[in-house]
């Protein structure tokens, strides 16, 4: 049987200078989440050969969820390695994050982690993601959620 290798990315909490980093190693650094290329050991986390960025650092409870919609990355739709998902819902004010859905088989929830999927992008009605990885060559549902500050007491 062949190694497919790590394959799941692994929570390592505040990047540290004297850890080893391995490929799909995820940390926090200067309040944003970096994804680990590939190994590295005292390497500042910045985008480019050995790390990618994902998101800013946020607290949840400032924001309140405002919809949460479902829909599906066509394989047949990706324009090089970017997908643009469109939808009346999305707007530019409300900032929105996809994730892969619940009823998503193994095959999808392996295309999508090969893929190494983020949002680039939002607007009046669509949302743009990239594929840092592997062009995912099936359907893969996802859910994407809108999330809006709070209005007074909410």
């Amino acid at each position: 049987m062949n190694d497919a290798g790590k394959i799941c990315m692994t929570p390592k909490g505040e990047w540290d200078s004297t850890i080893s980093y391995e490929r799909l190693d995820v940390v926090t650094y200067s309040d944003c989440v970096w994804v680990a290329r590939k190994p590295s050991t005292n390497v500042p986390p910045v985008d480019g050969e050995y790390w990618m960025y994902m998101c800013g650092v946020v607290d949840m409870k400032d924001f309140v969820v405002e919809t949460t919609l479902s829909g599906t990355l066509e394989a047949s739709n990706w324009s090089g390695t970017t997908y643009t998902l469109n939808n009346a819902s999305i707007t530019s004010t409300v900032d929105g994050s996809i994730g892969i859905a619940n009823n998503a088989t193994l095959e999808q929830r392996t295309a999508t982690r090969k893929a190494m999927i983020s949002v680039v992008s939002q607007a009046e009605g669509s949302i743009t993601l990239v594929a840092d990885g592997t062009i995912p060559t099936i359907d893969i549902p996802v859910t994407i959620t809108l999330l809006r500050e709070p209005v007074n007491d909410e």
